[in-house]
């Protein structure tokens, strides 16, 4: 069930009304006492998870997915693997904790609400196991912290009681944006060594380590997935791959990138090599990508093979120079139709791309209904433009920029598939959102969307939206906030609220099921 609307149209402006300064609320119903969500049943967290209970002590937002976060550091832990009798124990443990937890969930919001207490976004609540995170891996990999009460976590409870005490918007409802299972369609893998005779293995850090588990059948991954992951393997065992050594800094093989193009199934295969270029790299990679393509004879695994070249230490994934970047073989975009549109966006390894495509699509279709018609859109952190073009059914223009230097061929190419009349209405730039604003990208625009990443919006933007008089965005009416990082999106919304900005709708959608991860659209009016 679609959450609470407005008490007006979406599609148009609102009228504000009176408040004091939503700072002034902050510090009184955020002190530590009020702002402690209510009692959180943690079904099915991992016991013995020193991340699990640090996210849960601390009330704070996590990285979501684990794959997500391969870039940092593990914190140093101490996890151990139980004896049989221990885990014949804590199995029965949890199974008594369980029917526990079960029984005071239904006592708290009957047994309709089992699982959930708000309505799903675009679906229906669901109130059997089919919407528990269902894998033989929970406990040990790292990826998901949760195995049901998938919309109860600790920032969830956080984005609901800021809302509703600082905000003062009681309309704010979040859920499941589509199933808990097969919904990644992009995954990033560590690897390491599968024998001191060559092949590697792939998969997540096990929790609490630097040790790669590997997840063979995950549940979270599009069946695709792990198809690829199963050949790889296979190939580096052949052809006696070496997996990259942090300690030495030698072997090959450092990451992998793995997307599926919806459509076909077909996956976009990047390796991390640790080489400076492809001479470098020699025979090794030549006689790994022989096996990766006589393995799919008939061409239904492999959209495409890309290699990234990265050496040195460290645990950033990929180098960023372009020099750096090699396809190897098969077509040089993926394509994806996403969004309410049907928009054919063409991808590159290079770009940035949401994990969950089927749920982004209904948070952009959720957006759309919040842009008025003939509006003038700017769009900063635009990315491809995957939610922007999906306004031009609806606006007048659209202006749109990024900061990713890769981005240019690919837009180029989704502007040249879009109808005629439709192209005509868009203009974009490669800058900072800071550069597009001062470039005059929202010279007469009235609706503002931002897509930052999880740190928010830079001050000096904010420090121009917040300004009525601004000469670069003085023409806005209303911002459509997209958010990956709840802690950033309360300071910025703090921000425009004190500034005269209105909150009209907020609506979570867990894209993650079983991280402590939530996307928040939030929209703001300006008042007059």
């Amino acid at each position: 069930m679609r959450p609470s609307p407005p008490s007006s149209s979406p599609s148009s402006f609102h009228e504000p009304r009176g408040s004091g300064p939503i700072s002034e609320a902050v510090g009184q119903h955020l002190t530590p006492e009020a702002a402690a969500p209510p009692e959180i049943f943690d079904v099915d967290a991992r016991p013995n998870s020193q991340k699990a209970r640090k996210v849960a002590s601390s009330q704070s937002q996590g990285k979501g997915h684990r794959e997500e976060g391969l870039e940092e550091e593990n914190g140093a832990g101490g996890w151990q693997r139980p004896s049989r009798v221990q885990q014949r124990r804590e199995k029965r443990q949890q199974a008594a904790m369980d029917e526990k937890m079960r029984r005071v969930k239904i006592q708290r919001f009957g047994k309709e609400g089992l699982l959930f207490k708000d309505g799903l976004a675009g679906g229906q609540a669901g109130g059997g196991r089919d919407d528990a995170l269902q894998c033989e891996h929970f406990g040990a990999c790292s990826g998901c912290f949760y195995r049901s009460g998938l919309v109860e976590t600790p920032v969830m409870e956080n984005a609901r009681v800021f809302f509703q005490r600082v905000a003062r918007y009681d309309n704010f409802s979040l859920g499941l944006a589509t199933g808990v299972h097969g919904w990644r369609t992009q995954a990033k893998l560590a690897v390491a060594p599968l024998s001191k005779w060559g092949g590697c293995q792939l998969g997540l850090y096990e929790e609490g380590s630097h040790r790669v588990l590997p997840i063979p059948n995950c549940r979270v991954h599009h069946p695709s997935i792990n198809r690829a992951v199963q050949v790889l393997t296979e190939a580096t065992v052949t052809m006696k791959t070496r997996a990259f050594d942090p300690a030495s800094l030698g072997g090959s093989l450092r990451y992998v990138q793995v997307a599926v193009e919806r459509r076909t199934g077909r996956v976009q295969l990047t390796l991390v090599w640790n080489a400076p270029g492809k001479k470098e790299a020699g025979g090794e990679l030549s006689r790994l990508l022989k096996a990766l393509k006589a393995a799919d004879a008939s061409g239904e695994l492999w959209h495409s093979i890309w290699v990234n070249f990265r050496t040195g230490p460290g645990n950033t994934i990929f180098a960023r120079e372009a020099r750096s970047w090699t396809k190897l073989f098969g077509a040089d975009f993926l394509t994806e139709k996403i969004g309410p549109s049907q928009t054919l966006f063409y991808l590159t390894p290079q770009l940035f791309r949401q994990g969950n495509l089927d749920g982004f699509e209904k948070l952009v279709a959720r957006a759309q209904e919040f842009v008025p018609a003939q509006s003038v859109v700017c769009e900063l952190y635009g990315g491809g433009g995957v939610i922007g073009l999906n306004m031009l059914g609806k606006a007048a223009a659209l202006r749109f920029s990024d900061i990713n230097p890769y981005l240019g061929p690919c837009v180029d190419k989704t502007l040249q598939a879009l109808p005629a009349k439709k192209r005509e209405k868009v203009s974009f730039i490669i800058a900072t959102a800071l550069e597009a604003l001062e470039a005059g990208h929202a010279d007469g625009a009235t609706v503002l969307i931002v897509d930052p990443p999880r740190k928010g919006l830079e001050s000096e933007v904010v420090a121009h939206l917040v300004d009525r008089k601004d000469p670069y965005a003085g023409t806005l009416r209303r911002i459509v906030y997209v958010s990956c990082g709840f802690e950033a999106l309360k300071r910025d919304a703090v921000a425009l609220m004190d500034s005269g900005w209105r909150l009209v709708h907020a609506e979570g959608f867990v894209l993650f099921p079983g991280s402590d991860h939530l996307e928040t659209l939030a929209v703001f009016d300006r008042t007059r």
